[in-house]
């Protein structure tokens, strides 16, 4: 092997920089194009004119904080039996006239108040909706109206509190901003490792062997001078185990192994898939290393050098061999 320890960690890292960095950027587009902004802290509307301003300028919500909504005697109800919101109205006679009408949730309009004072409440452009054309046919038959005319001074939507429902924003949101940060996170933690090799989690888990960072250049000699065999991934030196992956590494004393065995797994959800082959060692201390994602024969190669020339090293497995090592270890 031609690269040090170190310098593997380094490329490690390097490789574990680029899809978090990319879902990073993919996570700032949707936080920045998606219309969150307009959902959480819409523009506010004061009277009719602001509020038609704002629908024509395109917004979906509105904050609406308005005096003097009158009670329409019309409310929406579920199922024909319970009342789940009622219809206001707010009309300027001096400019037009003109009529804005609100979809007011029941427990905001204490009990059906014929006059809400001051109504200040996040809320929902709605149009084309069958409910709304229908309220607009009754209400106008109630007071003596056209419909159609009353739908132009109206013009055509309603402002919904009751249908302004931001939760599945707020989790879509809160979802997005926590894949952020654990992608900024995972990608902070790499930086390190590549600046700080010993830091990685290959010569931490190296210290349940007595072992650490320092150890680096005795494994890199015996990689270089002394390896015995290179089966894909996996190497196997005088007195080490070391297999380097894409985004992972682990390098395993050959005096603490106890037990080594294989398994293998296949994904039928990708196509032309083989069976991927892991390596299972346990080690005295107690711990059990998955080497995951290897070929067929570089296993068994393993395997066979290891049963052929370590004798304290059991190899295969069987449950009666499991249930010695459990009360071996």
């Amino acid at each position: 092997m031609n690269r040090s320890i170190r310098d593997t960690i380094k490329s490690i890292s390097k490789k574990n920089l680029l899809f978090p960095g990319i879902i990073v950027v993919v996570m700032i587009l949707i936080l920045v194009l998606a219309p969150f902004q307009q959902v959480f802290n819409p523009p506010t509307a004061s009277s009719i004119e602001d509020i038609v301003r704002i629908y024509n300028s395109g917004a979906k919500y509105v904050h609406v904080s308005i005096p003097d909504l009158n009670y329409s005697n019309f409310d929406y109800y579920t199922n024909k039996q319970s009342r789940q919101a009622a219809y206001y109205y707010k009309l300027d006679e001096e400019n037009g006239p003109s009529c804005v009408f609100f979809l007011i949730p029941s427990e905001q309009t204490n009990g059906k108040a014929d006059v809400l004072e001051l109504y200040d409440a996040k809320a929902r452009f709605i149009t084309g909706d069958v409910r709304f054309d229908t309220f607009l046919n009754g209400f106008a038959q109630d007071i003596g109206w056209d419909s159609e005319a009353l739908k132009e001074i109206s013009f055509g939507f309603a402002v919904s509190q009751f249908d302004y429902r931001p939760g599945l924003t707020m989790i879509i949101a809160g979802l997005i901003i926590a894949v952020l940060i654990i992608c900024v996170l995972y990608m902070i933690i790499n930086v390190l490792f590549l600046f700080l090799p010993h830091l990685h989690p290959s010569c931490r888990r190296l210290k349940r062997f007595g072992l650490d960072g320092e150890d680096f250049s005795e494994i890199d000699r015996e990689l270089r001078d002394s390896l015995l065999i290179s089966a894909g991934n996996i190497h196997v030196t005088e007195n080490y185990i070391v297999d380097i992956g894409k985004h992972n590494i682990w390098m395993i004393p050959l005096f603490n192994v106890v037990w080594a065995y294989s398994y293998g797994t296949w994904n039928p959800l990708v196509k032309k898939n083989k069976l991927k082959y892991s390596l299972v060692i346990v080690t005295s201390p107690k711990a059990k290393i998955t080497i995951a994602g290897n070929k067929k024969h570089d296993v068994e190669w393993v395997l066979s050098f290891l049963e052929n020339n370590y004798t304290h090293i059991t190899v295969g497995y069987s449950d009666e061999l499991r249930e010695k090592m459990e009360k071996l270890l």
